[in-house]
Order: C-alpha cells, then sequence, then structure tokens
C-alpha cells in the first residue's frame, strides 16, 4: 500500500478556515474516521475540504448540536 498525505479542514461559507480537522499520512484505501467537531462552531451549513497528496475534494456539511 502507497502512503499519501491527508488533510481535511472546515471553511465557513465566506470561505474562512474554521477547523483543521485531520493532518497526518495514511495508507491509500477506503477509511472511516471519527473527527470531533470543535464544540465552539455554530451550527449551520460548512464547507469541508479533503487534500490527498494531489487531489482535493470539497463537500457542504450541516453540523447541529443535539
Amino acid at each position: 500500500d502507497e502512503m499519501r498525505n491527508v488533510t481535511l479542514n472546515l471553511f465557513d461559507l465566506k470561505g474562512e478556515a474554521v477547523a483543521n480537522l485531520l493532518n497526518e499520512t495514511q495508507y491509500s484505501g477506503m477509511k472511516q474516521i471519527n473527527i470531533p467537531i470543535p464544540a465552539e462552531l455554530s451550527e449551520g451549513i460548512y464547507m469541508l475540504k479533503a487534500n490527498i497528496n494531489d487531489k482535493q475534494y470539497l463537500k457542504k456539511i450541516i453540523i447541529s448540536h443535539w
């Protein structure tokens, strides 16, 4: 398996970075990970940006405190 640099960052809808959630090297392949969301973030819609080596992925997520 190949090692890959993985970062996950959370942005508000204005494009401002609000949290760095993950920054590590991992083996390639599918994974399921649990990432704690900082409690100080307000409920709402955010953009999650994943950088894996030279590729970027962007996903809209909703944070809700229940």
